[in-house]
């Protein structure tokens, strides 16, 4: 258990007993789920993620958003070192204000919130991200398309070419 927690970035650790009989393999989920709601970890869980459903870590969202970084904001990108996790968060702000730019209330409420290892996105801003994400990767992904039929096309042709010459060397 504590190699466990050692591996693992917890934030808050409670203790929870599994059963009334103290012995291994044993699972009681009335008395687990009692005493999950009596120390207010079931409504903490549910009020965070009722406002903020969805959560990425930095790094993972200039993984896989980087393409929507401002144009504008090009220069900035390349003074950052996006191996620092100051960094990444200085990124993600800026790549997540532009990209969600039209998700923003009219009071000016944000569809995400920056922390300081993770960003935390409202109900269907992440959807709205990758919307965007798979409309960018769709160019690409026919490009690549046409090449390969084009290369498959080539090669079946030549191999047919080359199938008729023998076939008429062979007749005569």
């Amino acid at each position: 258990l504590m190699n466990n927690l050692n591996k693992s970035q917890s934030r808050y650790i409670r203790c929870v007993k599994p059963n009334s009989v103290k012995k291994p393999a044993i699972m009681e989920h009335s008395l687990t789920l009692q005493q999950l709601r009596s120390s207010g970890v079931i409504s903490a869980v549910t009020l965070a993620r009722s406002a903020f459903p969805n959560r990425l870590e930095h790094s993972l969202i200039l993984e896989r958003f980087i393409f929507m970084f401002p144009p504008n904001q090009k220069k900035k990108l390349k003074e950052l070192d996006l191996k620092s996790p100051g960094d990444q968060k200085v990124a993600s702000e800026i790549l997540l204000t532009h990209a969600l730019q039209p998700l923003q209330s009219e009071d000016g409420v944000k569809a995400f919130v920056v922390g300081r290892t993770k960003a935390y996105f409202r109900g269907g801003a992440l959807e709205y991200l990758e919307a965007i994400r798979l409309k960018g990767l769709e160019g690409p992904a026919i490009k690549v398309q046409a090449v390969v039929r084009g290369h498959l096309a080539r090669t079946a042709t030549e191999r047919r070419k080359k199938k008729e010459q023998r076939e008429r060397y062979e007749y005569f």
